[in-house]
Formats: C-alpha cells, structure tokens, sequence
C-alpha cells in the first residue's frame, strides 16, 4: 500500500483544525468537570480517575441529549450512540428508508 504524502488541501486542513478544536473544548469541559467533582469531595485527593470517568460521562450525556434534541427535527428515524473512550464520541444516525 502506497501512503500519500501530499500536504493537505485548505478543506481537510479546514476539518482538521475543527475536529482538533472540538476535542480541546470537549477535555477542557471534562476537566473542568472533573475538578468541580474533586472540590465536592472536599477537595480530598486519590479519586483523580474516578472522578474524570465520572466527568467523562456527565459530559458525554450532554453532547448526546444535545444531539438527541438537533436531530429529533430533522426526520432521521433513529438515532444511536457509544459512549466515550478516549475522548471521543460516537454517533450513528438512521435515515428513513
């Protein structure tokens, strides 16, 4: 298999760049999560895992329970979705048919 080594067009870098702007704002929200988590805990240390699971999937639930709602107007017939893992979400839409 031969591995394409041109440079990138303006759209890929264009997805590129969102995409990698989309996964700081989903870990700065998870950290941030994170860290409200460790302060309700009074702020006792060794739960540092724990508590990203646990914001990893607080914040996961919101991005689909948003997505959920943007699609339900859209007349896509299902919708499905993976949980995180490694930050990253999945999401399969069904249309009619």
């Amino acid at each position: 298999m031969k591995i394409n080594r041109s440079a990138p067009t303006a759209r890929e870098t264009s997805t590129i760049v969102a995409v990698m702007k989309s996964a700081s704002e989903l870990q700065d929200q998870i950290r941030r999560r994170a860290y409200e988590l460790y302060e309700q805990r009074g702020s006792n240390d060794g739960h540092e895992v724990s508590d990203w699971l646990q914001a990893e999937a607080e914040v996961a639930q919101k991005k689909v329970a948003t997505h959920r709602e943007q699609i339900a107007s859209t007349g896509l017939r299902s919708f499905n979705s993976v949980a995180t893992g490694a930050n990253a979400i999945y999401v399969g839409l069904h249309s009619p048919g």
